[in-house]
């Protein structure tokens, strides 16, 4: 075998890890992308975390406003839900 068909021998190879690579990146792609469409939720999503002085703090993400809010009581955070729910 020539310098030449080394060369071309490598290319090839080269072009076919490059294709399958390239075909499991997108694959890799669509699967998050589906599994982000599945997984999404018109619901409010609700969570709670506390400030250094222990206090706690509600924490709202609205998807199909895309609002946010971050309240001190439980009170002011379903008030918030409802307020939004009308949009």
């Amino acid at each position: 075998m020539n310098n030449l068909q080394q060369f071309q021998c490598v290319e090839r190879h080269i072009l076919k890890v490059s294709r399958i690579s390239l075909s499991q990146t997108f694959v890799k792609y669509l699967r998050q992308r589906i599994s982000q469409y599945l997984n999404s939720s018109p619901e409010p999503r609700v969570w709670q975390s506390k400030t250094p002085q222990g206090k706690v703090i509600w924490h709202i993400y609205h998807p199909k406003t895309s609002q946010t809010g971050h309240f001190t009581s439980e009170q002011e955070a379903r008030i918030w839900i409802k307020e939004q729910s009308y949009y």
